[in-house]
């Protein structure tokens, strides 16, 4: 009894170490192109800076301790991604962007969509953001820190994440019921996608911080 007690506290230790190790996560650009108007190559950069500030900080990192989601998320195509009990623990989704330390993206900046803010095959690195909506989206945010936000969105299905329904505020399911707004938390993509706009809300509106310092 007493060595099953020592092996679980053991096994707890690592698992909060191995949590709060100082491993960085470094998206990176292997092409941008963007409509005539929008985004150059230097905001494109800053983006990505942005991007990886959020995702490499303490904050992110303790907001993943606290979530879990539903296994529907895994697309099936990323043999890494890992489920117990019908879960992927927030931790599991922080080791994957931890381990996948410097993924080079594709990314295509587009004037406006029909609706959607971003579009990204599961398991490829082209990530696709409306403009537009993005930033129509995200009012509190000045343009590049709302296109940091999408981009990590659109990372998550890049490591693998698909939207477990395809649903919206206020639609119906074929039966005639309607979709619980409860069921994004459960959503990889959008949450993580609430997680870095919550961060960058505080840092830019509260703390006043400044991109150059990141």
């Amino acid at each position: 009894m007493i060595k099953y007690i020592l092996l679980t506290i053991t096994l707890l230790i690592s698992y909060c170490y191995s949590f709060a190790q100082d491993k960085k996560s470094n998206l990176n650009i292997s092409s941008f192109h963007s409509y005539k108007k929008g985004p150059n190559n230097d905001e494109a950069k800053e983006i990505i800076k942005i991007a990886n500030a959020v995702l490499n900080s303490d904050e992110f990192r303790d907001s993943l301790q606290k979530v879990s989601f539903v296994s529907a998320n895994n697309c099936n195509c990323n043999s890494e991604i890992r489920i117990q009990n019908g879960k992927i623990s927030g931790y599991e989704i922080y080791k994957l962007l931890q381990t996948n330390k410097s993924p080079s993206l594709s990314i295509t900046i587009r004037k406006k969509s029909k609706g959607t803010l971003g579009r990204t095959t599961p398991c490829t690195t082209e990530i696709i953001s409306y403009y537009s909506n993005v930033v129509k989206d995200m009012p509190e945010l000045n343009d590049t820190a709302a296109l940091a936000v999408n981009i990590c969105h659109e990372y998550m299905h890049s490591l693998g994440f698909c939207h477990p329904d395809n649903f919206k505020e206020n639609d119906t399911r074929a039966d005639g019921s309607t979709y619980d707004k409860s069921a994004y938390n459960e959503d990889v993509a959008y949450r993580i996608g609430w997680i870095v706009f919550d961060i960058l809300n505080r840092w830019i509106n509260v703390d006043h911080k400044k991109f150059d310092v990141y």
